[in-house]
């Protein structure tokens, strides 16, 4: 499978994961298959992680990337905001714009990458471990999503060396440390998406396959509004 193969089933599978989000507690036809499409989406995170490490170690350009990944983070906000925190109290309460109790997974992408850069810029400079500490640390205070464990992914990933083993070690235990709060089945069942999603790593070939890098920037903050909207429709009309 091409990155872009890859990247298109992560897509797919947080589309899925987000729909069984917003309307689990609305249609009765995904409550019911609820965690089925939990567990599709835990396909998502560790293909965009293992890319972002990719990207690490091939781009040429590492400061653009921050930005990108920084600029997506701001425009991301709102969108994760209006279809995921207004999901039980919508229509019953005002809607929620923007509050700041969890930040979007670009801030995870971001000061996840942001740490492989200091990281690497320690290995000419020892100056660069003073503030190393500080992607890491943010990231517990701005309660980025998947935590200090999914930014820790993205660090790994970014600054092992390029063995497909040596990341899907990191992504293994990564999501098993991640889940572990959870209870039963439901935990089982997360961990079996997230394990899926190692083993469609293992089938990349290397191929970056057609270039769209900027669908897989957008679809994230665009499938976010479209779910908030689908979403004020239904209570409109049903």
């Amino acid at each position: 499978m091409s990155a872009f193969d890859l990247k298109i089933v992560a897509l797919i599978a947080m589309l899925i994961d987000h729909t069984a989000f917003v309307f689990g507690w609305r249609i009765e036809f995904v409550a019911e298959y609820f965690s089925v499409m939990r567990m599709i989406g835990r396909l998502t995170f560790p293909i965009f992680v293992y890319f972002i490490g990719v990207g690490f170690r091939n781009t040429s350009n590492v400061h653009k990337y921050l930005m990108r990944l920084g600029i997506f983070a701001l425009i991301s906000e709102i969108p994760f905001d209006l279809a995921l925190r207004n999901v039980r109290t919508y229509p019953h309460d005002p809607i929620t714009w923007l509050e700041f109790g969890t930040q979007n997974v670009f801030f995870t992408l971001f000061l996840g990458l942001f740490a492989a850069y200091l990281y690497k810029k320690t290995l000419t400079d020892w100056r660069y471990a003073i503030v190393l500490p500080l992607p890491f640390a943010a990231a517990m205070f701005v309660n980025a999503d998947f935590g200090i464990i999914g930014m820790a992914m993205v660090f790994a990933c970014a600054v092992l060396p390029d063995r497909k083993l040596y990341q899907l070690g990191v992504l293994l235990v990564g999501g098993l440390l991640f889940h572990r709060g959870l209870e039963g089945s439901f935990q089982i069942m997360m961990n079996i998406g997230f394990i899926a999603s190692l083993g469609l790593i293992a089938l990349y070939n290397g191929k970056q396959g057609p270039k769209m890098k900027w669908l897989f920037y957008a679809f994230y903050p665009l499938h976010l509004l479209v779910l908030f909207g689908l979403m004020i429709l239904y209570e409109a009309f049903v």
